[in-house]
């Protein structure tokens, strides 16, 4: 059980629903609304009434979008394994994130200057991945490189950017912000929803000024069907998300501040 909002690209495939068509599982989705907020209530009755081997809450651009204390529960009344996708969870600083599941990964090339590598936790010693294919070892270079990284000036820098950006467009016509901040949160990126059907034009647009961003989930799998996910398939459409690393220049964010307000600025003044 899975959230009906997964992506996949031409060249990348699907993070997530690779695997789960490798395997010939059968995928059940839970819908979410138009800020990837899930029906709690729906959830935890499908839990007790026809409980799922596996559930996977995925924490979209490392914001939590269920109450996790709730899910904990149901999984364990139905016996269900609850996995906690954080590949997008910044761990530079204590979060309740990732310790819910049965198990947890995180994806290190998202946070750290390293090519590849994630984190596997298990946060339960009765649960047990000792059957199976083992990956390959991660490279010691890329352990290295992330244990000599300064965790929390990473943290400090991602969540001033992101505050930055909030700031900056909390009234612009045309970009409407997903989310707040929480506290105890890393985030991976400012998601908005672009107005007006331009966020394939401003992408572009931002691309051949030298701003590049991404459109994470512009295409879902085809395993969620338009016609029974519409908001889904509607927010896949509008999504943008700014960058908020650490390694971005405060100039840097004013240039593209700057470039998406005179965006929007030139298309309303066109007929």
């Amino acid at each position: 059980m899975l959230p009906a909002y997964i992506g996949q690209s031409d060249r990348e495939g699907s993070g997530i629903f690779d695997p789960i068509r490798e395997t010939g599982v059968e995928p059940i989705f839970y819908s979410v609304d138009a800020k990837l907020r899930p029906n709690q209530n729906e959830i935890e009755a499908r839990l007790d009434s026809n409980p799922v081997d596996v559930f996977l809450a995925v924490h979209f651009f490392g914001f939590c979008h269920l109450n996790m204390n709730r899910i904990q529960d149901a999984c364990r009344r139905s016996n269900t394994v609850l996995l906690e996708d954080c590949a997008h969870v910044g761990f530079a600083i204590p979060s309740a994130l990732g310790s819910y599941g049965d198990f947890s990964f995180y994806s290190l090339h998202k946070f750290f200057p390293v090519p590849t590598g994630g984190v596997l936790q298990t946060n339960h010693p009765r649960n047990s991945i000792d059957h199976g294919p083992k990956p390959p070892p991660c490279d010691q270079a890329i352990i290295d490189r992330v244990n000599s990284s300064d965790l929390q000036q990473i943290t400090d820098r991602r969540i001033q950017n992101f505050n930055f950006l909030a700031s900056a467009f909390r009234d612009t016509a045309g970009v409407e912000p997903l989310w707040s901040l929480p506290q105890n949160c890393v985030p991976h990126n400012f998601p908005v929803r672009i107005q007006h059907g331009l966020r394939e034009k401003l992408y572009f647009h931002l691309i051949d000024q030298g701003i590049r961003t991404t459109a994470l989930y512009y295409q879902l799998v085809e395993e969620i069907p338009r016609n029974r996910y519409p908001i889904s398939h509607d927010l896949s459409k509008h999504i943008l998300n700014f960058p908020v690393h650490q390694n971005i220049s405060l100039p840097e964010l004013e240039e593209l501040i700057a470039c998406v307000k005179l965006f929007f600025t030139a298309n309303d003044r066109q007929p």
